[in-house]
């Protein structure tokens, strides 16, 4: 029973006894439980990933692309 939450264990020995009872019909992949993955960050966290997605990644681009441009120029 401890090893019945693992991986498809759980789906596997439903699909059994349904199998089993001639009740072919319930066999079938189950849905996940959806995890609850939030992420937590601090103030400075969220302040600095703005600043670097919203400001410093933009800026690198547009240097990037003006120093192309002044290479062929």
């Amino acid at each position: 029973n401890s090893i019945l939450g693992f991986q498809g264990n759980r789906d596997l020995a439903l699909n059994m006894i349904n199998w089993l009872s001639s009740d072919e019909d319930l066999i079938s992949i189950r849905p996940k439980d959806p995890a609850d993955n939030r992420i937590t960050l601090s103030r400075a966290q969220m302040q600095g990933l703005f600043y670097t997605s919203v400001i410093l990644m933009p800026l690198a681009i547009v240097l990037a692309g003006v120093s192309v441009w002044w290479r062929r120029r």
